[in-house]
């Protein structure tokens, strides 16, 4: 790609997930983005924003979307533990399971709702899961737990997860910025590191993504969304896969509209 802007879009609950999928089948993906589904040409399908309405939040955390039920359309959650169609319609409400157990994701259900696990672990965040085993925020420390909750590692000031090949060698790695937002660390599976890479610091990066943006690129990418020290300038910066000595190129650096963060 040549990483020039293509369009640009206010939404106000925008929220710390963006979510791309082909939603309708047409061959090009949608962004479900806060509570609205957006199409590739910048376009809004739908916008949902009064299922924030009793949640306490401005804003949702996480927008998954998956084929719950297998072999049939994408559904997405939506905020208040909702599961939507393609269309923002309302299919299936977890809300009476409690704000509890939906925060703390902490629960696997069916798509129909029938409890397959229940892990009791205090303060959870969102699960990520790696080699099979979910790697949960745990208040201040990062752990990575087996499929029966018992935790296997701990990782103090691990921020932002994420899981992909980072190297092109066909293994997944575990990739997160340090606690000073310092340093980029990778991890092998056997938990020894790869690499500690160096990237400037900021006040707070609220996300990293990490996969292939280039097609002849020897492992995958890195997406850094980071916020300036006055919360005012959110920025959108991609790092290439690293070189032979480990060192990440730029490949773009896109300011978005200045706003606060919350």
């Amino acid at each position: 790609p040549d990483l020039r802007q293509r369009w640009s879009l206010a939404i106000p609950e925008l929220g710390h997930t963006t979510v791309a999928a082909d939603i309708d089948g047409d061959g090009r993906d949608e962004l479900y983005v806060g509570t609205r589904l957006i199409d590739a040409d910048g376009r809004q399908r739908w916008s949902r924003p009064e299922l924030l309405d009793g949640t306490g939040e401005t804003h949702p955390d996480s927008n998954p979307i998956a084929d719950l039920d297998g072999g049939g359309p994408s559904l997405l959650f939506g905020p208040g533990a909702r599961i939507l169609d393609r269309d923002g319609r309302v299919r299936r409400d977890f809300a009476a399971a409690g704000f509890r157990e939906v925060q703390s994701v902490r629960v696997l259900r069916t798509a129909r709702g029938t409890c397959l696990a229940f892990t009791d672990l205090p303060e959870t965040g969102g699960p990520l899961a790696w080699r099979g085993m979910p790697i949960r925020n745990v208040r201040s420390v990062t752990t990575i737990v087996d499929p029966s909750g018992a935790i296997v590692a701990r990782i103090p000031g691990m921020h932002t997860p994420s899981v992909a090949d980072f190297d092109g060698d066909g293994e997944d790695e575990l990739i997160y910025l340090d606690e000073a937002g310092s340093a980029l660390r990778v991890l092998r599976a056997d938990g020894s590191l790869h690499a500690a890479i160096p990237v400037q610091p900021r006040v707070y990066i609220s996300d990293l993504a990490v996969g292939p943006l280039r097609a002849d690129a020897r492992g995958d990418d890195l997406v850094l969304h980071e916020w300036s020290d006055d919360f005012a300038t959110a920025t959108v910066r991609i790092l290439s896969d690293p070189d032979a000595r480990g060192r990440l190129r730029p490949l773009g650096v896109f300011e978005l509209a200045r706003r606060t963060p919350y």
